[in-house]
């Protein structure tokens, strides 16, 4: 799981800076769903989005909770115990790790 969680927080933060062109070497053509400006315009719509340290926030999951309990045929009959369904601490190691690695 450490090992996820380091190329996790390793890719955020590359794509922090990556250029479009460095979007487009690395993701396979498949992905674009054969429209090149598509794809990249719904990237660059949804960058700000992406977490810039990978890190979960209670209130984040709390969220998608909410807007996955009101789908249509969703099974959600009781609140989420948010503090029970996620931990921070392989990211956070994570950054620690970079910041010894990187200086």
């Amino acid at each position: 799981m450490q090992a996820l969680s380091d190329a996790v927080v390793h890719a955020l933060k590359w794509l922090q800076t990556a250029g479009l062109t460095d979007i487009l070497k690395t993701v396979p053509a498949s992905h674009w769903m054969g429209d090149r400006a598509v794809y990249l315009g719904a990237f660059q719509g949804l960058r700000e989005s992406y977490a810039v340290d990978g890190l979960v926030r209670g209130e984040e999951v709390d969220n998608a909770w909410r807007a996955y309990a009101r789908l249509k045929g969703s099974s959600v009959r009781q609140p989420l115990i948010t503090a029970r369904t996620f931990t921070n601490v392989f990211a956070q190691n994570a950054q620690a790790f970079r910041g010894r690695v990187l200086g």
